[in-house]
């Protein structure tokens, strides 16, 4: 039973990993949040939905349309938008990405719709492997999709010129830009990864969970966690913290007594999922905050009440 729950972990950590990725390269480059990260996989997870639709159900071939569809989105976003905000300090791309964040959310529901959706994929059933079972869709390839994706990505920013170029200039951008480094290619090559990463996310999360206009909304303060914990801006870092994030949600739940939610939460949260995962992503959000708090409540009475509180407002924003 452990070890099961410490493989759901790795998935939801999977997940995570992909988002955290993305955030922690745009803000070691440009120096902001992105809190219109979440909604980009979103609309990357949709994207792929609308292409399988069209395809015979072909989710592969909906995972490389989006994935290059919003490498091309991250570009636009920097070209009509945020280059614009240059100079301004961090403040002023943030508050753009949060109305971006609205502007998203409602163009995805107003093409798709707000009715739940899942993947045209055929439900597989689970492999039993020693003393836990696995599903070959949900677990092995969200498993596999994301950890190759954390070692391609560092490999890129050790070995690559264009990753020695982004490194740079996350360090330092005026020595960069003295030594030769071309910042605008670099910035173009920043976001078309972290939306790129931010398609692929979704897609995952929409094949382990389902598709909701609020799915990316209502991940991104895990994101966030993974991005802080393991150091704004540093990519191994974000890795090593989506990892502690996702292990530590299961072993909350396994360790800790399930905090009661109240009926409203309960019946926001039993909505229609029917995405084969064994969890749900460890059985829904607002259950995943809500044992996090309750950890946090070791810390004192003050963090536990500053993390309800935090979940109730983000919860809120997001229904």
């Amino acid at each position: 039973m452990v070890v099961e729950f410490l493989l759901s972990g790795l998935v939801d950590a999977s997940i995570i990993l992909f988002g955290s990725i993305g955030l922690s390269l745009l803000y070691g480059v440009k120096k902001f949040a992105n809190f219109a990260h979440g909604d980009l996989m979103t609309l990357g997870a949709y994207l792929a939905l609308a292409v399988a639709l069209n395809a015979h159900g072909d989710i592969i071939l909906g995972l490389i349309v989006s994935v290059v569809i919003m490498a091309l989105v991250g570009i636009v976003l920097e070209v009509l938008i945020f280059s614009r905000l240059d100079g301004r300090g961090p403040i002023a791309p943030l508050i753009a990405t949060v109305g971006l964040s609205f502007v998203l959310q409602n163009v995805v529901g107003f093409f798709f719709g707000g009715v739940n959706k899942i993947y045209p994929i055929r439900a597989v059933d689970n492999v039993v492997v020693g003393p836990f079972s696995i599903n070959p869709v949900t677990d092995v390839i969200t498993l596999v999709a994301g950890f190759s994706s954390a070692v391609a990505i560092l490999a890129l920013l050790r070995f690559t010129k264009l990753g020695k170029a982004m490194r740079a200039m996350a360090d330092n951008p005026e020595l960069a830009r003295t030594t030769g480094v071309n910042t605008r290619t670099v910035t173009f090559a920043t976001w078309a990864l972290a939306s790129a990463f931010a398609a692929a996310g979704g897609v995952m999360l929409g094949v382990n969970q389902g598709l909701t206009i609020t799915m990316g909304f209502q991940i991104l303060l895990l994101l966030f966690s993974a991005v802080i914990l393991g150091g704004i801006g540093s990519v191994p870092g974000s890795i090593v913290g989506a990892l502690a994030i996702g292990i530590m949600a299961i072993l909350v739940v396994l360790i800790l007594p399930m905090p009661p939610l109240s009926s409203k939460e309960f019946s926001t949260i039993n909505t229609c999922s029917p995405a084969p995962s064994r969890s749900n992503f460890s059985g829904s959000f607002a259950r995943q905050l809500r044992l996090i708090c309750t950890a946090l409540s070791f810390l004192g009475r003050e963090s536990f009440e500053l993390c309800s509180n935090t979940t109730k407002k983000h919860w809120a924003l997001g229904k």
